[in-house]
C-alpha cells in the first residue's frame, strides 16, 4: 500500500526546489549517475542502527538497502519513529489475532502514521506473517511485486519494522 499525504507547506517548498533545479543545466546521464552513487554510499554509512539496537529492526533494514543498492535505488535509513509505529502494529495484530493493513477498529497507516505525529509526502506499508527471521521475511516481499514496489521506491529513504511473533511490518516514508 502505498499513500501520498495531503499537499503541505514541507511539500511545496520541496515542489519550489525542484522547479529551481529544473532551470539548471541538465548533468550526463554518466555524471548524474556517478554522483547519485556517491550519494547512495554516503547514506548507507550507517543507516540501520536502531536506538534501541533490535537486532531484526537492523537486519530488516540491512537486506533491504542490499536490494536497493543493487539495483541503483537510493539507500533506505532506520527511523525510530516509524518503528516504534510499526512495532504497535505488529503487536496489536498478534494480540488481537487479525492480518490485515486495517484494524479491526478502522485505523489505517496513514492514521497511524498521523497520531504519532509523522509528517510524510509519500508513505507505503508491507506486512508478512509466518517468517522465522529477517532474511526469510525480506526474501518474501522481494517475491511480491506490490511488496518489492515499496521496498525499492526511490521516494521512500526512512524505514520503520515492527516484528511480534510471526508478524512483520515496514513503514516506508520520504
Amino acid at each position: 500500500m502505498i499513500i501520498r499525504s495531503s499537499l503541505s507547506a514541507r511539500a511545496l517548498s520541496i515542489t519550489a526546489l525542484v522547479a529551481v533545479f529544473a532551470l539548471l543545466p541538465q548533468a550526463s546521464a554518466q555524471e548524474t549517475l556517478e554522483a547519485r552513487s556517491d550519494v547512495n554510499l554516503m547514506a548507507l554509512a550507517k543507516p540501520c542502527v536502531d536506538s534501541s539496537r533490535n537486532k531484526s529492526r537492523e537486519e530488516v533494514c540491512g537486506h533491504v538497502n542490499k536490494e536497493r543498492t543493487g539495483r541503483k535505488v537510493g539507500g533506505i535509513r532506520l527511523d525510530s519513529q516509524l518503528s516504534r509505529v510499526a512495532q504497535a502494529f505488529a503487536e496489536d495484530m498478534h494480540r488481537r489475532g487479525y492480518f490485515s493493513h486495517e484494524s479491526p477498529s478502522g485505523s489505517t497507516m496513514s492514521s497511524r502514521l498521523k497520531n504519532a505525529g509523522v509528517e510524510y509526502g509519500w508513505a507505503g506499508e508491507n506486512i508478512a506473517r509466518g517468517q522465522d527471521d529477517s532474511q526469510e521475511v525480506v526474501e518474501d516481499w522481494m517475491n511480491s511485486s506490490g511488496h518489492r514496489r515499496n521496498i525499492l521506491n526511490s521516494k521512500f529513504n526512512k524505514l520503520g519494522v515492527g516484528r511480534a511473533g510471526s508478524i512483520w511490518v515496514q513503514i516506508f516514508t520520504d
